[in-house]
């Protein structure tokens, strides 16, 4: 064998290990559990009711995405105004078809969600691209 190609042969090792090193550094590591809480959503707005809460995401068999709702800020309810608990997202566009409704809701110009993510891989995490809600005012 001559030396150019042991060289190339060294060289080579050497560049796949190094790219081996640098995509395991990549691979992202997840809590496995987080929250957010949105700003106050009607703000701007004066509202008669709110009726539907409208979102796109994305959930696998080891990620979880459940919403709660508030007009406080303090008090959160799920969308069937039960105190405390979680309504759970389905995965896929539900912006405008498949929609959850939030009849009951009084008409006020503050509302909030809370969103909780959930892993039991910490390689994955559920992904929540947009949400949109539906007022009558």
């Amino acid at each position: 064998m001559t030396i150019k190609i042991k060289k190339l042969i060294f060289f080579g090792i050497i560049a796949t290990l190094t790219c081996f090193y640098f995509s395991q550094e990549v691979l992202a590591e997840y809590y496995s559990s987080g929250t957010l809480i949105s700003g106050n959503l009607l703000a701007t707005s004066t509202v008669n009711s709110i009726e539907y809460f409208g979102y796109n995401c994305t959930t696998t068999a080891t990620t979880t995405l459940k919403v709660q709702f508030s007009q406080d800020n303090t008090n959160w309810y799920n969308a069937t105004h039960s105190a405390d608990t979680w309504t759970e997202l389905s995965d896929g566009n539900h912006l405008d078809s498949d929609r959850i409704g939030l009849y009951g809701w009084f008409a006020d110009s503050i509302f909030y969600y809370k969103m909780q993510f959930e892993t039991s891989n910490t390689s994955t995490t559920p992904v929540l691209d947009e949400i949109k809600i539906w007022h009558n005012g």
